[in-house]
């Protein structure tokens, strides 16, 4: 493992990425409930740590997973010191982060959310577009919101529409159907 920051509780040595939000409570033992951003928590290692985070820059408050199941589409989540559902439920709206080094290789071709949000998109001929500020989950394809400083351009993500993505430049090239952009 590239390394272990995110046992220690201290993750200063790694990225936190948002892997989820935790939407409501489960049961009465304390369980939360968390929609998953593309399915990332699901294939993560044991022990696990995640941090928790209120508002985006806020300190993010390590938490030890005790146990975890799928629900659905969702992740329920039992952590330890969370355990009546008055606790559970003043989590709800947090964001729930994992340190980068921990996350599973994905295959050639797929990102996570992390890895794209704030790349630059342009056209094929250079034109700038915006930055990716949101990526929506949708139930064929994800669509990622540019901010283009003007307006909210809403991008399909797929084969015919994504032509590159380069990580290491930050940038997307897309070539966009008729009438999406005036």
């Amino acid at each position: 493992m590239r390394g272990d920051s995110w046992r220690t509780g201290d993750p200063s040595n790694d990225e936190l990425v948002c892997v989820g939000k935790i939407v409501k409570i489960r049961g009465t033992k304390g369980e939360v409930e968390v929609d998953l951003l593309g399915g990332t928590a699901l294939s993560l290692p044991e022990p696990l740590r995640v941090f928790l985070e209120k508002t985006e820059g806020a300190v993010a408050e390590p938490f030890d997973v005790i146990g975890r199941k799928r629900v659905g589409k969702r992740l329920a989540l039992e952590l330890e010191g969370v355990d009546a559902p008055e606790s559970a439920r003043k989590l709800i709206g947090y964001s729930v982060m994992v340190g980068a080094s921990i996350l599973p290789a994905l295959p050639e071709g797929q990102y996570y959310h992390y890895q794209i949000v704030g790349l630059e998109v342009v056209t094929g001929d250079g034109a700038p577009l915006g930055r990716i500020e949101e990526i929506l989950e949708t139930g064929s394809n994800d669509v990622y919101a540019v901010n283009s400083g003007d307006d909210e351009i809403l991008i399909p993500a797929t084969d015919n529409v994504v032509k590159e993505i380069d990580l290491d430049s930050g940038r997307i090239v897309v070539e966009l159907p008729p009438g999406l952009v005036d």
